[in-house]
């Protein structure tokens, strides 16, 4: 069985208890919470999803070590992967994700 260990450190550090499943989810309040969560699901490669208030994106990501961001707008994305390429991500041109 898989052991998210960032996830279950990040949730014992907030007295939450470490169980996983369909349809659970957790909250963040801010953006220090947000990164935080963020780091602990994509340190584990969990299969997850990410909608922040307000959603200019939405991110999904999974155990294959690949992260998909969707936006309404291609000019929702544009920071994202600006900020993102000048760090060491690439993007994977014309990938289909299928659901």
């Amino acid at each position: 069985m898989f052991d998210p260990k960032h996830l279950s450190a990040l949730l014992a550090k907030h007295s939450l208890p470490a169980q996983f499943g369909r349809d659970w989810s957790l909250s963040a309040s801010g953006r220090d919470e947000a990164a935080e969560l963020l780091e602990a699901a994509l340190g584990d490669w969990i299969d997850f999803i990410f909608v922040p208030t307000p959603k200019p994106f939405v991110i999904y990501a999974d155990h294959d070590e690949y992260t998909t961001f969707y936006a309404n707008r291609k000019s929702n994305l544009n920071p994202v992967v600006e900020a993102l390429s000048a760090r060491w991500f690439k993007q994977v041109q014309d990938y289909e994700r299928e659901l």
